[in-house]
């Protein structure tokens, strides 16, 4: 009997050191749970407020980047408008035949001059009318004859040709087509409005439009040309 009470005694006393560790063991993890829960806590909050910082930031720079674009938009259209008035002097010409040899500044000149004379009788034209002339882009194997660009002396006599709508379409009859020189942007501009079935051009830099029921022919010739 003595031997059975030595045993049970002995085996309690086991299993109360064991949940006696056992709850050492518990409370230690609880302590250490709570430590961590903490920190948690902490880099949650520092982790809200960065990203409350980072929104704030995100929300200057994109009030930075629209002024920019506002900036750039409007240093564009600055640009176009002077790259649109150092043209204004300039005319395209197009169906001028090329010959087989190098055409130089002088033969594209006098080519032009010539046409001017045959067509556009309303006054003489001499070299010092045209400042330069010369074709547009390398020289291809082709049947189509490349433009002629032109930059007369006086702006009044490029309009003097481009809004003579009789010697226009005696050249036109001819084969011939006479054009402003656009700038790539306004090039662009007219592009998408003959795609949205509008009729567009440029006058004195400004876009003009109308609808294809109105009359096609305007009589001035900035028209955009394919």
């Amino acid at each position: 009997l003595d031997d059975a009470r030595n045993t049970t005694h002995t085996s309690l006393s086991s299993i109360t050191s064991k949940i006696d560790q056992m709850a050492t063991t518990m409370n230690d993890n609880y302590r250490t749970l709570r430590q961590d829960l903490g920190h948690l806590k902490r880099d949650v909050t520092a982790a809200q407020q960065q990203i409350g910082a980072n929104k704030c930031e995100i929300d200057r720079l994109i009030q930075v980047n629209e002024r920019t674009n506002q900036l750039v938009f409007s240093l564009q259209e600055e640009v176009d408008k002077l790259a649109s008035h150092s043209r204004r002097n300039n005319l395209k010409f197009f169906g001028v035949a090329e010959s087989g040899e190098q055409e130089s500044y002088d033969k594209c000149r006098d080519t032009i001059l010539n046409i001017l004379n045959e067509f556009v009788v309303d006054k003489a034209w001499y070299p010092n009318d045209i400042d330069r002339a010369h074709r547009l882009g390398r020289k291809k194997n082709s049947s189509h004859p490349r433009p002629i660009i032109v930059r007369f002396h006086r702006w009044a006599d490029a309009m003097k040709v481009l809004n003579n709508k009789e010697a226009r379409d005696y050249m036109r009859a001819a084969g011939l087509r006479v054009a402003s020189d656009l700038t790539p942007s306004q090039t662009e501009k007219l592009r998408e409005m003959k795609k949205q079935g509008q009729i567009a051009f440029y006058r004195s830099g400004k876009l003009h439009t109308k609808s294809r029921n109105a009359e096609q022919n305007n009589g001035h010739q900035n028209c955009f040309k394919d």
